[in-house]
């Protein structure tokens, strides 16, 4: 009952000045009629009833180019749509054509935390940025599988690649776990972290700046029997994406929390 009531009111809001100004023609015709009106008043008044006509009529037009703006607004959407495919297909991207090695780039960071198997990639082609965001004070989190856990064995299951085998998975951990134990024993202004856990997540995680205005995290989907290169990849930034970047953030630390520190990091051959 109420909603229909409100309902009422708002249209005949919308129609005030039509309403208004047939009400004052009227008015002035009845007074006219019985002489209650004179002919001087009469014609003072005729200005008063085509104001109200041009408000009236003002009003109109301001609705229906508003409601031309707002069809035109979908209509824009709809086409962006079409042309750029679905949100999703924005949304998601993969490594090699949206995803490359240059959007880790870490030079200016004042922190990163890196979540993953074996972080192969991050351990060695990006060795040379971490110890030099390292030296100008960096902090970073480095995540992996651990080598004796099941984490290892279940990455390499879910792997279709020939090079995702057990062993090689375990011999690229090694490596990882030699590099990054490189830059822990480094003496530089920043700190180097390395933890391992049993499980295995089923994405990796790279994230600048986590805790910043302006940090992003790139999550890294880990699919089944799929190739390296169609991982779906996804960037959240902090400001844009508030409520799954928090997600992700709270992810980390609670995966870095169950975690141990890696003792057993071999010096850098």
């Amino acid at each position: 009952m109420k909603p229909d009531i409100v309902r009422i009111l708002a249209r005949v809001a919308e129609n005030l000045p039509p309403i208004i100004t047939v009400a004052a023609s009227i008015y002035i015709s009845i007074l006219a009629q019985f002489r209650y009106l004179s002919t001087e008043s009469l014609l003072s008044s005729i200005p008063t009833v085509l104001a109200l006509l041009a408000v009236s009529e003002l009003v109109a037009r301001v609705r229906i180019l508003d409601r031309i703006d707002k069809r035109t607004r979908k209509i824009e959407i709809l086409e962006q749509i079409l042309e750029g495919g679905s949100s999703v297909d924005k949304l998601v991207k993969t490594f090699k054509d949206d995803v490359t090695l240059d959007s880790f780039d870490v030079t200016n960071a004042k922190e990163v935390w890196v979540a993953g198997t074996v972080l192969l990639t991050q351990a060695t082609n990006l060795l040379g940025q971490y110890e030099e965001s390292l030296q100008k004070g960096c902090n970073l989190r480095f995540l992996l599988v651990a080598p004796s856990g099941p984490g290892i064995i279940n990455a390499a299951r879910r792997s279709c690649e020939a090079q995702s085998s057990e062993s090689v998975l375990r011999q690229q951990l090694e490596t990882s776990l030699r590099n990054l134990g490189y830059l822990r024993q480094k003496k530089l202004a920043g700190k180097c972290e390395v933890r391992v856990l049993d499980l295995n997540s089923s994405y990796g995680l790279f994230i600048v700046n986590p805790l910043g205005r302006k940090g992003r995290i790139f999550v890294r989907i880990y699919p089944y029997k799929s190739p390296f290169h169609s991982h779906p990849w996804i960037v959240l930034e902090s400001e844009r994406d508030r409520k799954w970047y928090k997600f992700f953030i709270e992810q980390f630390e609670l995966m870095w929390k169950d975690a141990r520190t890696w003792p057993e990091l071999a010096e850098h051959s």
